[in-house]
């Protein structure tokens, strides 16, 4: 997973890559559990059901995103969303032995800065 550098006196905070390795964004390290099954159409419905009971570490909120002034990406995600990198995903899918949803996403999300959404009302902060 990428590195991360702790923000001193913080709330828990870190800075922590996005998009580029060299681009670093205010985040934290909240786990959520995904209560229902997301509605992405961009993402195959084997990997949005396999998520349903697991925990996942993410690492960036749509509110701090936009409290950064990252414009063009908070109008894409949808309200109350939270993004993890998507090798925590895919370790949270290997961890339950979720292997087929796994290696799905695996093939969509090569890159260890590749980012998975989840979308506001299908998870509930740990």
């Amino acid at each position: 997973m990428p590195p991360t550098i702790t923000v001193h006196g913080s709330d828990g905070e870190v800075m922590a890559p996005m998009g580029r390795p060299d681009e670093f964004l205010r985040g934290k390290h909240t786990r959520i559990k995904v209560t229902v099954s997301g509605s992405d159409g961009e993402t195959p419905k084997i990997i949005r059901d396999a998520l349903v009971g697991l925990e996942v570490e993410t690492i960036f909120s749509r509110e701090q995103l936009a409290e950064q002034g990252c414009d063009d990406l908070v109008a894409v995600l949808p309200e109350g969303s939270h993004l993890a990198y998507g090798g925590k995903v895919i370790e949270a899918l290997q961890k339950a032995e979720k292997t087929d949803a796994a290696k799905a996403l695996q093939e969509m999300m090569p890159n260890e800065l590749d980012m998975y959404v989840f979308e506001g009302g299908i998870f509930v902060l740990v």
